[in-house]
C-alpha cells in the first residue's frame, strides 16, 4: 500500500471556483432576452466516439455524458435568450483512427466544424486534416505531448502525458519499485508515454528494460507474455522491486488472462509474483472487472494505476449522480471531462462576436476557457491548448470473497510552484502522533492540519528538525527573545542552531513567532541539506528583483536541486508568507533527498 501522506490542499482554485462562471447553477434562471419566435441557429458539433471496438465500454458512457451536457446547455442558452443552440451528432469511430478521419470529413461536408473526440491516436489522425481545413478538435482523453502545439485547432481538456509520466514515476518510487518493464501498444500514445515514464523514473534512480511492443490489431498475446518473461529473466533487479508497466486499453483483459496461465521456463514462480501498473487508459476499465480470469489476475498482482482526477465539488457530485442514474453503473473520469466540453463551449460562445465560428474560436478558446469552471473544476488551458493543472487519482484492483473492484488509494497532485506529490486517502490529522504520518511532519503536535495557515519561524524549525531526525544536545539559546520560543520547538531550535540551519537577526533576536517567508524557508532547507551555495548576482526568476540579496544564492541552489519550482508566470514569490502546505511539501523534499 502507499505510505500515508498529508491531507490534500488546493491553493487558489477553491476560491476561484466561487467567482468563476458555474453556468449550470444558473440554468433555471429567468432572463430578459426577448422571444422573437425566430428559430435559433444551429451550431453543429460532431462527437466521434468509440461506440464499438476495444473502447466501446467507455465510449458509450462518454456519449451519455456529452448528450446530457448538450441538453442542459441548450436549456440554459434558451432561457438566457441566446439565438443559437448546440446541435450534436454522434458518430462511431469504431476505435479506428482512419474511420475517425473518414467520419470527420463527412461531418464537415455537412456543415460541422467543431469536433469532440477521445484518444491520442484519433486526434493524431485528425491533426493534419484539421490544420488544413481550419476545424476545431476538442479531446477529453488525448494526452500525447507531441499533439500539444501552440496556435493550432487541437484543444485538450486534460493535461498532457508529461504530467502523467511524473505521476506514474512518483507512484512507482512510492511503491519501492526500482526496475520496470514497459509494455505498450504501438501507437503515438503508448510510445510517447512509455518514453517519458522511463525518463521520469530515471530521475528517481529507477531503471527500465527494453520495452515490449505489440500492434493494435494483436489478439494473441502469447508472444507478449513470452517477451515479458525474457525481460524478467534477464533483469538483475529483485523481483519484489520490479514492476510491469502496462500502457494499454481493453486488450489488457487478454494479456491478464493469458499471463495468469503461464509459468516461467526455469522458475516455479508465475507472473503473479511481480507487481503490475497501468496507465490512465487501463485504470478504472469496467470491462476488466467483467472478465473473471482477467480480474482474478489483476487482483493477484495488485494492479495499480492512475487516471484523471477531479477535485470534489457540488457540480461534480451532481453530474456524477445524474450519469450513474442514467447508466445504472459507475462513470469514468473521462466521462466527466467529456461532459464539460459542451458547457465550456456554451460559456465561450457567449463571449464571442460570432458564436460557433471556428476561426474566432481557435484564436480565443485558450483565453476564454479560463472564465469557465465546471464539473472538473477550473478550465484553464495553457499556450499549447492543453489543461494547465493536473490531478490524478490512484486506483488498485482488489477483491473480497464476493467480487472484484477498483479501490481508490489516493491522489497525485501538482499545483503551481510545487513538485508533484502523492496524498493517500488514509491520512488522519488527529492521529496519536500529532500529525506525523509515516515520518512526514505537518506542524506542531496537537495542531490540526490547515493547509492555508501561515507557519511561524519556530514551527518550521521544529518541522525541519523532525524531518532530519536531529539528535544530541543542542546549542545554548542566547537569543534576546529565547523565552518566546514555543516550548514544543525549543529543543529543535537549539539543534538547528548547532547544525548551522538557523541563526538570529542583527538585533539579537530569533523572532520565533514571526511568520516565515518563502525566501527564509528556502534558505533553511538548503542549509539543512548542506547544499553547495554560490553567490549569484541574479536568479532566473521573473521576480528576481524582489529576492533579498542574501537569499539569491539559496534560492538558486534550491531551484537547481529541484526543491522549489517557479509558478507558471516564472515567479518565486520570495516575500510571500509560507503556508503549512508549502512547509509540509518542503519537508517531503528533504526526506526524499536525504
Amino acid at each position: 500500500m502507499i505510505p500515508k501522506r498529508f491531507f490534500r490542499f488546493n491553493y487558489a482554485v477553491t476560491i476561484l471556483l466561487l467567482f468563476t462562471l458555474l453556468i449550470p447553477a444558473y440554468a433555471g434562471a429567468e432572463t430578459n432576452g426577448s422571444d422573437t419566435g425566430k428559430k435559433p441557429a444551429a451550431i453543429h458539433i460532431g462527437a466521434i466516439l468509440p461506440l464499438s471496438g476495444e473502447l466501446a465500454s467507455k465510449g458509450k458512457i462518454e456519449e451519455t455524458a456529452i448528450s446530457l451536457a448538450v441538453d442542459e446547455a441548450n436549456e440554459y442558452l434558451a432561457k438566457a435568450g441566446m439565438d443559437y443552440q448546440l446541435q450534436l451528432k454522434v458518430i462511431d469511430s469504431q476505435n479506428d483512427p482512419a474511420e475517425a478521419l473518414k467520419q470527420a470529413e463527412l461531418l464537415r461536408a455537412d456543415g460541422t466544424h467543431i469536433f469532440i473526440t477521445g484518444s491520442s491516436a484519433e486526434v493524431s489522425s485528425l491533426k493534419a486534416w484539421s490544420d488544413e481545413q481550419g476545424t476545431i478538435v476538442i479531446s477529453y482523453g488525448s494526452t500525447a505531448p507531441s499533439l500539444g502545439v501552440a496556435n493550432d485547432g487541437i484543444f485538450r481538456v486534460v493535461p498532457s502525458d508529461r504530467q502523467q509520466a511524473n505521476a506514474l514515476a512518483t507512484l512507482l518510487e512510492q511503491e519501492n519499485m526500482r526496475h520496470i518493464i514497459p509494455v505498450y501498444r504501438n501507437d503515438i500514445y503508448g510510445k510517447e508515454l512509455s518514453e517519458l515514464l522511463v525518463k521520469e523514473f530515471g530521475q528517481f534512480g529507477g531503471t527500465a528494460s527494453e520495452p515490449v511492443v505489440y500492434e493494435s490489431n494483436t489478439t494473441d498475446f502469447k508472444s507478449v507474455i513470452e517477451q515479458i518473461e525474457v525481460r524478467l529473466k534477464a533483469s538483475k533487479a529483485d523481483r519484489s522491486a520490479t514492476g510491469i508497466m502496462l500502457v494499454s486499453f481493453d486488450e489488457a483483459n487478454q494479456i491478464f488472462s493469458q499471463a495468469g496461465q503461464t509459468k516461467l521456463a526455469e522458475q516455479t514462480a508465475s507472473l503473479q509474483d511481480v507487481r503490475w501498473f497501468g496507465s490512465d487508459t487501463l485504470t478504472l476499465s469496467p470491462s476488466l472487472l467483467a472478465s473473471e480470469k482477467a480480474a482474478l489476475f489483476a487482483a493477484a498482482v495488485k494492479l495499480t494505476g492512475v487516471t484523471f482526477g477531479i477535485d470534489s465539488n457540488p457540480l461534480y457530485t451532481d453530474v456524477k449522480a445524474k450519469l450513474e442514474k442514467k447508466l445504472g453503473a459507475a462513470v469514468t473520469p473521462e466521462a466527466i471531462f467529456a461532459y464539460d466540453i459542451p458547457w465550456m463551449l456554451a460559456a465561450v460562445f457567449q463571449k464571442m462576436d460570432k458564436p460557433g465560428d471556428a476561426k474566432e474560436l481557435k484564436s480565443e478558446l485558450v483565453t476564454l476557457s479560463g472564465a469557465y469552471a465546471g464539473a472538473t473544476g477550473w478550465m484553464v488551458l495553457d499556450e499549447m491548448g492543453d489543461r494547465r493543472y493536473s490531478l490524478y487519482e490512484i486506483w488498485q484492483v482488489q477483491s473480497d470473497s464476493l467480487s472484484y473492484d477498483w479501490v481508490n488509494l489516493g491522489k497525485y497532485r501538482r499545483d503551481p510552484g510545487l513538485p508533484g506529490y502523492i496524498v493517500s486517502n488514509d491520512f488522519n490529522s488527529n492521529s496519536p502522533d500529532g500529525g506525523a504520518v509515516a515520518g512526514l511532519i505537518t506542524g506542531f503536535e496537537g495542531v490540526e492540519f490547515d493547509p492555508n495557515r501561515n507557519v511561524s519561524r519556530d514551527e518550521f524549525t521544529y518541522m525541519l528538525a523532525r524531518a532530519l531526525d536531529l539528535q544530541g544536545e543542542g546549542a545554548e539559546l542566547a537569543f534576546t527573545d529565547a523565552e518566546q520560543i514555543d516550548a514544543r520547538a525549543r529543543d529543535a531550535v537549539a539543534l538547528a542552531v548547532k547544525n548551522g540551519i538557523v541563526n538570529g537577526y542583527e538585533d539579537g533576536g530569533f523572532h520565533p513567532q514571526a511568520q516565515i517567508s518563502r525566501a527564509e524557508m528556502t534558505a533553511m532547507v538548503v542549509r539543512a541539506l548542506k547544499l553547495s551555495v554560490t553567490e549569484v548576482a541574479k536568479t532566473s526568476y521573473a521576480d528576481d528583483a524582489q529576492i533579498p540579496s542574501w537569499a539569491r544564492g539559496y534560492v538558486d541552489a534550491a531551484g537547481k536541486n529541484g526543491i522549489i519550482e517557479a509558478a507558471d508566470d516564472n515567479r518565486f514569490g520570495p516575500n510571500e508568507l509560507a503556508t503549512s502546505a508549502e512547509a509540509t511539501v518542503m519537508t517531503l523534499q528533504i526526506m526524499k533527498l536525504k
